[in-house]
């Protein structure tokens, strides 16, 4: 991953529309990796193992299972910060809300 996309450094467009990125997220691993959508009218995380849950990253809460707290802590905030500029439906892999929110496309509130 060669590119750049906002916040985040490492990035690599799928699409000639450049409308799914993957981006580098780490902090669960060392180069984890989470993919964003973007739609009309909100774009769309699929955070995958950033953390367990929304509330999670609101509360900056690390899961036990990091390979680096200072790498998830890094991506927390990179995720919160876009947020900010960006409507921004978060989605976690266990997050039992995830779902709800993408059917509302429920924008992450900071």
């Amino acid at each position: 991953m060669n590119e750049q996309y906002d916040v985040f450094e490492k990035a690599y467009y799928l699409t000639q529309s450049k409308d799914i990125i993957l981006v580098e997220t780490p902090g669960h691993t060392y180069h984890h990796c989470s993919v964003i959508i973007k739609a009309d009218e909100c774009t769309i995380l699929f955070a995958a193992d950033i953390c367990y849950s929304q509330q999670q990253l609101l509360e900056e809460n690390f899961p036990g299972n990091n390979t680096s707290n200072k790498m998830a802590k890094n991506t927390y905030e990179k995720v919160k910060l876009f947020a900010k500029n960006n409507p921004l439906v978060f989605i976690s892999s266990h997050d039992e809300k995830s779902a709800d929110r993408l059917n509302r496309l429920e924008v992450l509130q900071i």
